[in-house]
């Protein structure tokens, strides 16, 4: 078991890694056995520098990627939005202006705003992602070696296991809703020839595969917090029950591991910010857009071509509203689980009682600001607060329809 005097603990505070954590470059490589290098975390790391969302190394070869990246999403941003406009306009023109927002998603601004996202992404978030990710990935490893070794290995695998499985079941979606609609109006019948068509189809769904990731990569980094959180209720539940008896230097390394994890993932959240609430206006957008469509397509008789699209539009308002807060929320529970805990534990262990208070208000200030994005938090309520807002606007709006 790792220990580490009061010295080294108090100097940790100050430190940018864990005393003792292995060197590590800011990127996806781990250390050999490392519980929380499982396959499907090092999949979604490959993704995302794939799509140009994460720079494992500063270098003039991977700022040249990242930027013929975002140049590629920029020109999909840019054809969607003109495309867009152009049906919008044509509906419009013929009156039926509920039906050119939800068949246009309001005139392209749907995909002004992912667009955005992945700009603030290129421009801030992409090269401290790896960095920051890379401390928190070594704090959980030491959390990881206190009482009860590698437990924490099966939770990471699990979690990111689903995690995976929702993006490779999210990118199935959209390539087949993409060629549904491309067999469904074949290049005879478009006014665009059959190679742009095809370039179409392409850029469409790295496009939207690349702005999805922007949440997922989030969500990625929350999971080891979750779990970091996770390991130091176990600790806590087996002080309470009496069967570990850490001495207080023990718990001073499980301070500083908590307080590295902590802030580490606050500088994470306030360099992913801007590109999360971008995030959230898109998915309110794509809500609106969904109801929007559900009841002109039920108007105009239309229902049956338009349920491919809608569940494309139910699975990336999914991820970009449901997916984030509901991480952040686990992480608040896992928070108060360890406090309760800790309350605990403090009347059992009366020696330790000073530290486990130091510690209590550390887990403390975890629930004041996990998930804080500045204009609001991410939780679940944030999830009931936007969805009573959207269903209000869109009544408003069928009054006008039906009016």
């Amino acid at each position: 078991m790792a220990k580490v005097d009061v010295v080294s603990a108090r100097r940790l505070e100050d430190d940018r890694s864990p005393p003792g954590a292995p060197h590590l470059p800011s990127g996806t490589e781990e250390p050999p056995g490392e519980p929380a290098a499982t396959p499907a975390a090092r999949a979604l790391l490959l993704l995302l520098r794939v799509t140009g969302l994460v720079t494992d190394r500063a270098g003039p070869a991977a700022r040249l990627y990242a930027a013929l990246a975002f140049v590629v999403n920029s020109a999909g941003a840019g054809w969607f939005t003109v495309v867009c406009i152009s049906t919008g306009r044509v509906l419009q023109g013929d009156g039926h202006v509920v039906v050119a927002l939800s068949h246009s998603g309001f005139f392209g601004l749907m995909y002004v705003l992912m667009w955005m996202s992945m700009a603030c992404c290129f421009l801030w978030s992409r090269e401290q992602y790896g960095e920051q990710l890379t401390i928190i990935r070594a704090a959980v490893h030491r959390l990881s070696e206190f009482h009860g070794s590698m437990e924490l290995s099966a939770s990471l695998r699990r979690n990111t296991s689903k995690l995976l499985a929702v993006v490779v079941i999210l990118f199935t979606i959209t390539v087949a809703v993409r060629l549904y609609y491309q067999l469904l109006f074949p290049c005879g019948k478009l006014p665009l020839p059959c190679l742009p068509s095809l370039i179409y189809l392409i850029v469409f769904c790295w496009s939207i595969v690349s702005f999805c990731l922007v949440p997922f990569k989030y969500v990625l980094s929350s999971l080891y917090v979750e779990s970091g959180l996770q390991k130091i209720s176990t600790i806590l539940s087996a002080m309470v029950e009496e069967r570990y008896q850490p001495d207080p230097a023990a718990v001073c390394d499980i301070i500083s591991l908590h307080g590295e994890l902590s802030r580490t993932f606050g500088r994470l959240t306030r360099a992913m910010s801007a590109e999360l609430v971008l995030v959230m206006a898109s998915g309110t957008i794509i809500c609106v857009t969904m109801l929007l469509t559900v009841i002109s397509s039920l108007t105009l008789g239309t229902f049956e071509v338009m349920v491919p699209m809608l569940v494309l539009y139910t699975g990336l308002a999914s991820v970009t509203m449901v997916l984030p807060s509901e991480a952040i929320q686990r992480c608040l529970e896992a928070a108060g689980e360890a406090r309760e805990l800790l309350l605990a534990a403090e009347l059992r262990q009366p020696p330790l009682s000073r530290q486990l208070g130091l510690l209590r208000e550390s887990v403390g200030r975890d629930l004041d600001t996990l998930g804080e994005l500045g204009l609001f938090r991410l939780r679940r309520s944030t999830v009931l607060s936007i969805s009573s807002t959207i269903l209000t606007n869109a009544i408003i709006m069928l009054q006008f329809y039906f009016a």
